[in-house]
């Protein structure tokens, strides 16, 4: 799947952090999965997010409007920290992973985007994250702190 997605997108694949092993399907088609046995070493389960994608198009071909996106947040400031140093390694070995970060305010709330980490470095205020969306020509212009990263994609629901 990850060497097709490649192969259509031209996009390095995400890291695998759900392994085979957490998914179930029923008869029904029903999937369960378990997230407290991630290839994330969270230390408490995380907090699962599956929201409807909004209709940017930042991100087709990979994901467009009304694809449901399955992303995990760290439930303690421990857990943040695995999940950013976890990130940080695998997007050094060439792996591009999908994050949610704040985008600044639209009506009192704060926006979120849905990009994929394309680059990880440090510089006097520590390290930093940048996204880009698949259908963008550009990086997005904000420095990502780890802090700042709310969520990470795990799969999409088509």
């Amino acid at each position: 799947m990850c060497f097709l997605m490649k192969r259509l997108t031209g996009i390095n694949k995400p890291s695998d952090i759900i392994p085979r092993s957490s998914i179930e399907w029923d008869k029904l088609g029903n999937i369960k999965i378990d997230v407290t046995r991630l290839n994330i070493p969270f230390t408490a389960p995380p907090i699962v997010w599956l929201p409807e994608i909004a209709s940017t198009k930042s991100m087709l071909p990979v994901f467009g409007a009304g694809h449901h996106n399955f992303f995990l947040q760290a439930a303690n400031k421990l857990n943040q920290m695995i999940l950013t140093n976890w990130l940080a390694d695998e997007t050094a070995n060439g792996y591009q992973n999908i994050i949610v970060f704040p985008a600044g305010r639209t009506g009192g709330q704060v926006s979120k985007i849905a990009h994929r980490v394309v680059k990880v470095g440090t510089d006097a205020s520590g390290r930093f994250f940048r996204a880009k969306g698949d259908n963008n020509l550009r990086m997005d212009p904000e420095i990502i702190r780890d802090e700042h990263i709310l969520y990470i994609s795990a799969g999409i629901a088509f």
